[in-house]
């Protein structure tokens, strides 16, 4: 596109008069137009935009499906946590009262006269076998006593060896 404009003076006559001289000017506006190859090369060019534009489209969708998937993938993660977090509470609030249950019977010696220590409890010192014997030095180790076995005459014959 382009636009012109010119002014100046301009004058004259019939026969040898010159004169009547006056302002002058003129305004032009041009558009033009480049037809080049028979304009397919216009055609190709706005198929290409067009193809730009579809891609440009479709990785958007791409972006937009892979961060949904992502939004998606974390709710369910976060929704997996507090179910986790659900649960522990849960059983710490059993713990807890199991601890208070414990202590109580601790306190009270758990029903066993002499229980004073959790140890205790569990395992009173009755009920606990002795420590074996080491032998005394310069003395021949004994071999273990094997338990008999009725009916398993293998097992007696290698325990004798």
């Amino acid at each position: 596109m382009a636009f012109t404009y010119a002014g100046g003076g301009f004058g004259g006559g019939a026969g040898p008069f010159f004169g009547n001289f006056g302002p002058r000017g003129d305004a032009a506006a041009s558009l033009f137009w480049d037809l080049r190859d028979l304009g397919f090369t216009d055609v190709a060019i706005m198929n290409r935009r067009a193809a730009e534009r579809e891609t440009a489209n479709l990785e958007k969708i791409r972006t937009q499906t892979r961060v949904a998937a992502e939004v998606v993938s974390s709710y369910e993660t976060r929704q997996a946590a507090i179910r986790q977090i659900e649960d522990a509470r849960g059983g710490l609030v059993e713990a807890l009262d199991s601890l208070k249950l414990n202590f109580l019977n601790i306190r009270q010696g758990a029903e066993l006269p002499r229980a004073t220590r959790p140890i205790e409890v569990l395992h009173p010192s009755r009920h606990w076998p002795r420590p074996p014997r080491l032998p005394r030095r310069g003395s021949r180790l004994q071999p273990l006593p094997v338990p008999s076995q009725a009916g398993n005459r293998s097992a007696a014959v290698s325990a004798s060896e």
